[in-house]
């Protein structure tokens, strides 16, 4: 009888330790998988800050002479969007107004969106841009222009500001594509040239007869750098 009654204890003591062990096995795996979401998220977090971040740092350079935004102009900029991630290109680019064109030098500030919708390549390593179009947005620095009207002319005088314009763009490119090989700094090299008019021009040239497309159009000649 009391070999039966320890054995009984005995009995139920290893189910309670059984059970203990199963107990704890559940909950070590419960906090491991709480532990592995909590690794996956923060892992996700990171690499979401990281390519934030790297979106950030300018993959284009472009030179422009001409376009009626100053003599020469130099910026940086992204190409981003459809399958080859070129599809539109947001550019800052600073450049000066000479003497030569003006009483005194101006430095001014240009900020452009292009839309490239296609490209036809001749070879593996030129191709040519048919259609480059976009919108400007151009301001100049000096104290003889101005975005609001000076107190000194009667109200509504000007209908327009002296130191922002708007302009729109057409225009067209040769892109090189410099072998993977042989690349050290840059990818591709585009020559490109755009014919551009500004608001103010259009404005003026629609109700004026005497002032002709020629009066109003701008070139530009311009080369953009591809780094990655």
């Amino acid at each position: 009888m009391v070999i039966c009654l320890i054995m009984s204890v005995m009995v139920l003591s290893s189910w309670g330790k059984v059970g203990d062990t199963l107990n704890i096995e559940h909950l070590t795996a419960n906090t491991k998988l709480d532990n592995k979401r909590s690794l996956d998220y923060y892992e996700k977090r990171v690499e979401a800050y990281r390519r934030f971040w790297r979106g950030l740092i300018p993959n284009q350079a472009r030179v422009q002479y001409g376009g009626s935004v100053g003599a020469a102009n130099l910026g940086l900029g992204w190409h981003y969007g459809g399958k080859d991630k070129r599809l539109w290109e947001t550019d800052f680019m600073f450049g000066f107004v000479p003497k030569s064109s003006a009483p005194e030098a101006h430095l001014t500030f240009t900020l452009r969106q292009s839309y490239v919708p296609f490209r036809l390549h001749f070879f593996d390593w030129l191709a040519w841009e048919p259609l480059s179009t976009g919108l400007i947005c151009n301001t100049v620095f000096g104290k003889s222009f101005w975005v609001s009207q000076p107190t000194r002319y009667p109200n509504k005088y000007y209908g327009f500001s002296t130191a922002v314009r708007l302009h729109a763009f057409i225009g067209q490119r040769l892109r090189y594509e410099i072998p993977q090989q042989q690349r050290k700094y840059v990818k591709a090299i585009s020559f490109c040239y755009e014919i551009s008019a500004c608001d103010l021009y259009l404005v003026s040239y629609v109700p004026n007869r005497n002032i002709s497309l020629r009066d109003i159009l701008s070139l530009s000649l311009g080369i953009k750098v591809d780094a990655f």
